[in-house]
């Protein structure tokens, strides 16, 4: 995550919010991710929501440490299940570019908010290759994004440019993390000059090289589930 992005997610949540809503924190990595490795996560979204008295949940698919609730969103019961708590707001931040089918997981957002709960999506926007486990280089607008969610109505939205955090330095571009890993940028390099090999990934780190020097940014949408609509209500 940007740090500049956590700050985005942090203030919109807090302003959104009241004391008692609870916030379901999808894809949510690691208790390591979000305090020790990008420590921004938990300093601007986090750890204001919790002092300011809002119940945050954790749910991914990995067990370890940090992670409330383990399930996959693709499974319909373990969806009805989170349905049925009833959270005011779904936080869902660069899940949707690591998805090959991102229906399943759009689809799952739409079903658990109730009736005027409100969603925030993040997707990177200028951010290069990076795979966990695969990364589809969906790098959408926020138009592109919003078409995704048919059942839910657009707020607002808007592109951020921001900083990675890696070993506690701020980095803006992709040239900026490359010159740090000298050898991963020399292999970078030399695998451009071999496209006939896993094409697919070649395209993918071409395309990450054309933006090599521009900032870094990320597609941030808010969404809401109209409350005519009380199929979750």
């Amino acid at each position: 995550m940007l740090y500049e992005e956590a700050k985005w997610i942090g203030e919109k949540l807090l302003n959104l919010s009241k004391p008692g809503d609870k916030v379901l924190n999808i894809g949510s990595s690691t208790h390591h991710v979000r305090k020790v490795s990008q420590p921004h996560m938990d300093n601007y979204i986090f750890k204001p929501l919790v002092e300011n008295n809002r119940t945050i949940v954790h749910t991914d698919i990995i067990d370890e440490k940090g992670v409330d609730i383990v399930g996959d969103l693709t499974n319909r019961t373990f969806v009805d299940g989170l349905r049925n708590q009833k959270y005011n707001f779904v936080l869902c931040s660069n899940l949707l570019e690591h998805l090959e089918n991102k229906a399943l997981v759009v689809n799952a957002i739409e079903d658990i908010l109730p009736a005027g709960g409100k969603a925030l999506i993040t997707v990177p926007y200028n951010y290069p290759f990076h795979l966990d486990p695969i990364d589809t280089m969906f790098r959408p607008k926020t138009h592109e994004l919003k078409k995704l969610f048919q059942k839910l109505n657009f707020c607002n939205g808007e592109i951020v440019k921001g900083r990675s955090y890696r070993k506690n330095k701020f980095q803006k571009n992709y040239f900026q993390q490359l010159i740090t890993q000298p050898e991963l940028f020399l292999r970078l390099s030399l695998r451009l000059l071999i496209p006939f090999y896993k094409f697919t990934i070649w395209k993918s780190t071409f395309i990450s090289y054309i933006y090599m020097f521009k900032h870094f940014s990320v597609t941030c949408i808010i969404l809401e589930k109209t409350k005519h609509d009380t199929s979750n209500s």
